[in-house]
């Protein structure tokens, strides 16, 4: 016990000497290595939390997942009736659905203490069977046709906290009664991984209904419960069967569904106040299907297959940077580690004399560095909360993840930790074996490790370079694209009269109405539409035509704008050709891309068009003028081929877009109109800014990218300055030699340089062959990788190279003479020229 607390003492002398002796140099790799590990923790959190998404209390099975994508790619739930088809033409896996019911209102029926409203999810009745999830007690499994109830854990621990409560009644707002039959596991959401309080199975249809059903008959809510798009099914393949070819079958089945795109008329109650006036006692609805709709399927619980591809595109870039990091971080380990050991070499040398075995090296090494290592893991747990609380803020990590949970951040914590230890023992074995060693082995060993780590730290040095070249360049030519708007700041209005109930109408005169808003001092001009610029593409969806009469173009869709004559002046868009259309109904204009598609901006020009929606609406107009382009969707997403035609009025409801002089107080100046007193404004972003907002969403995770990247790099320039300074001082002898035959500096750096300019052509070599490997296996992936970046990156670093050996070589000769650089007088500690 008393040597051991003597070796511990010893130890911590040793690292109180070396923190006085090179402060900064201490300071450098302690902060340095644990900012390097706090990424990688970080990237290793996201990673688990992307990849690893079973939810709490759910067994780990061949899941798959049956949704339903939209014309634009966005992914939407499905209907009852469709889960009955699903199930009927893929018997051989057992499926199961869950839908929100935010409508629906449960609430207890005694007066057992439990919250008045509950976050309900309706599920068939296997459900909670196939997830393999077991009750904290009670039942999952409801019986054989008869509606059950199961609660969250922490409803039953905040409003119950007793094990009585199975067969306790929850009622709906109809007065239905549901039988409590268990409790959930904790932590246990669901699939949705939404905040649900209570599950219903064998629901009466009538429950699923939402709000505006109000006044439909038992028969007709039944029916829109059946057809309502709700619903999330989910599949489980059975054990014992190949899960590749079974879910390949599946979709391939799924392929020929076709969703019900049909309005289905239904009765309402006599004396219903939601019949609004209607002389029938029959109301079309509805159900956002189109035929153009398909079934999309995706292996796991995966509700958001098309954020999943984005998200493993950019963990598997953090991946290949997180690599570069911990490969710098091996090599900075052994660089520091061999610096100590030469700093101390008289009192290892003695210590090896008395018989100190590498073992017994590797245990005071050991001691001496815990130290560092403790240090070096709390400021990476530091750096990984902040990186990961960066990343998870930005796209497309906050819509997919919204947050990451503990066991990923322990995961996360715990793979740097291991990493951290195994670069510390690995290390310090190898460092310890090294310096036991015999002098002719340890010089042979000495340059096979000094030129090893300079070819890793050159190899690292050029694929940062490459990667934030990349990076980087690909923001600033995205960050110079603009809309092709000359007023891309035109405010959006929106106002809300509160006095006024939804679906009255107001009377509104559109065309006095915008006189009276370019009438304020200070506005330029005032539109209405009904897609803003930039809109997103799930809201152009709902405004797709197809062209009728023209086979051509049956696989070309068009979009449609009710917009006001003033829009295009508002913001700044050109007339290319013709006219602006008249107020009436058989008058449209249309963008330019529409035009081309259509045979040219000169063709177009006075002929018909018919375009028809996929739920049958037609229109019948005349082509009258062509527009320049408006952006719709995400900026990156292309030009939609636009239809634009005249816009008439609005509701209780009005929203503007106006091109103002900077300062004018939009809010104030449009409550002090007549027509506006009392209303609630909002102002929403201008179109500038949704721009802009979808930008640093697209690019967000490649800024974090870059500056790791760039952080890589300069921790690999750093150790080539050191490996290059190495070099010269232990061939300083031979240095001076050449010096004494009339060699100048700058020969002596040229011919030292060589040496690390051919290792960095492998090392370019090897990026560039990687690069076009990843190129042709994976383009989706690397897309953000231009290899044309390789030239100027080992221009860039061969000149770095050559300067700074420049610069070390007359360091040199500046500090000593060339006698006493050929006599080897010179006592100086290997590495003590190291920069």
């Amino acid at each position: 016990m008393r040597h051991s607390a003597g070796g511990a003492v010893e130890a911590l002398r040793s690292i109180v000497g070396t923190a006085r002796g090179r402060p900064a140099k201490l300071a450098y790799f302690v902060v340095s290595l644990g900012l390097s590990f706090g990424f990688i923790a970080a990237v290793a959190t996201l990673a688990h939390a992307s990849w690893f998404r079973l939810p709490v209390g759910v067994e780990n099975r061949d899941y798959v997942t049956a949704m339903r994508t939209i014309a634009g790619g966005s992914i939407e739930s499905m209907s009852v009736r469709d889960f009955d088809e699903i199930v009927e033409r893929v018997p051989e896996v057992p499926w199961f659905y869950v839908m929100p019911a935010y409508w629906s209102s449960l609430r207890p029926a005694s007066s057992s203490g439990a919250e008045a409203f509950l976050f309900t999810h309706l599920a068939s009745p296997e459900f909670f069977k196939h997830l393999g999830v077991r009750p904290a007690f009670g039942s999952l499994s409801p019986t054989q046709g008869a509606p059950a109830a199961v609660i969250a854990d922490e409803v039953w621990r905040r409003s119950y906290g007793r094990q009585d409560i199975i067969g306790e009644y929850l009622t709906t707002e109809v007065g239905t009664a549901i039988p409590i039959i268990g409790v959930a596991p904790p932590g246990f959401e669901g699939p949705l991984r939404d905040h649900v309080n209570v599950w219903v199975m064998n629901p009466p249809l009538e429950v699923s209904t939402p709000s505006i059903a109000d006044g439909v008959t038992a028969e007709g809510k039944r029916r829109i419960g059946y057809l309502w798009s709700n619903v999330t099914v989910f599949g489980v393949i059975p054990e014992g069967r190949d899960a590749d070819s079974e879910f390949v079958a599946a979709r391939d089945r799924l392929a020929e569904h076709r969703f019900d795109s049909k309005m289905i008329w239904v009765e309402m109650e006599p004396d219903s106040p939601a019949r609004g006036g209607l002389a029938s006692d029959r109301r079309p609805y509805g159900f956002g299907f189109r035929d153009s709709d398909r079934v999309v399927f995706s292996r796991g619980l995966e509700t958001s297959p098309d954020k999943r591809t984005e998200v493993v595109q950019r963990t598997l870039w953090l991946a290949g940077v997180v690599a570069m990091l911990l490969l710098m971080a091996f090599v900075s380990v052994v660089e520091f580690l061999l610096a100590e050991h030469v700093s101390r070499e008289d009192e290892q040398n003695v210590r090896i004399a008395v018989g100190a075995a590498p073992m017994d090296l590797f245990g005071r090494a050991l001691a001496e560095n815990l130290f560092l290592a403790v240090a070096m893991g709390v400021v990476g747990w530091l750096a990984a909360g902040y990186v990961l609380d960066v990343l998870l803020r930005v796209e497309p990590f906050s819509s997919y993840l919204g947050e990451a949970s503990t066991a990923s951040w322990i995961a996360g914590t715990g793979l740097v930790g291991l990493l951290l230890m195994l670069a510390f023992v690995v290390c310090l074995g190898y460092v310890s074996w090294f310096v036991s060693r015999s002098a002719a082995a340890l010089v042979r060993s000495g340059q096979w490790l000094r030129r090893t780590t300079r070819q890793l730290l050159l190899l690292v040095c050029v694929a940062s370079f490459v990667l934030v070249l990349s990076l980087g360049g690909r923001y600033l030519g995205d960050a110079r694209l603009s809309l092709p708007l000359a007023n891309p700041d035109a405010q959006e209005v929106y106002l809300r009269d509160p006095n006024r109930e939804p679906g009255s109408v107001t009377g509104f005169q559109l065309a006095e109405a915008i006189k009276a808003i370019e009438a304020i001092p200070g506005v330029r001009a005032a539109a209405q539409a009904t897609l803003a610029p930039v809109a997103s593409k799930e809201q152009l969806h709902y405004f797709s035509y197809k062209v009728t009469g023209a086979p051509e173009l049956e696989d070309v869709t068009f979009f449609e704008n009710d917009v006001t004559r003033s829009f295009f002046r508002t913001l700044g868009v050109e007339l290319l050709a013709g006219r602006m259309f008249e107020e009436n109904d058989t008058e449209i204009v249309i963008s330019r891309s529409a035009a081309e598609a259509l045979g040219g901006v000169d063709v177009v020009l006075g002929i018909p068009l018919s375009l028809t929606h996929e739920d049958g609406w037609k229109l019948e107009k005349t082509v009258v003028g062509v527009v320049g382009e408006v952006p719709y969707g995400d900026y990156t997403d292309g030009v939609p081929l636009m239809v634009y035609e005249p816009r008439y009025g609005d509701d209780y409801r009005h929203r503007w877009f106006v091109d103002a002089e900077p300062g004018l107080d939009l809010a104030e100046a449009l409550t002090q109109l007549p027509l506006y007193e009392g209303w609630e404004v909002f102002l929403w972003d201008t179109p500038a800014q949704r721009f802009r907002k979808q930008f640093l969403a697209k690019r967000s995770v490649e800024v974090v990218l870059a500056v790791a990247a760039g952080f890589a790099l300069v921790l690999a320039l750093s150790g080539v300055g050191n490996s290059l300074a190495r070099n010269i001082v232990e061939t300083r002898s031979r240095i001076g030699i050449r010096f004494a035959l009339g060699a100048t500096p700058a020969e002596l750096a040229l011919a030292q340089s060589a040496t690390s300019v051919r290792e960095l052509v492998v090392a370019a070599a090897v990026v560039g062959g990687t690069g076009v490997v990843a190129k042709t296996w994976a383009p989706a992936f690397t897309e953000a990788l231009e290899l044309w970046w390789l030239a100027p990156a080992f221009v860039c670093l061969a000149l770095v190279c050559i300067l700074l050996t420049r610069f070390l070589m007359g360091q040199l000769a500046r500090r000593h003479t060339i006698s006493a650089l050929v006599d080897g007088s010179v006592v100086e500690v290997r590495g003590g020229a190291s920069i």
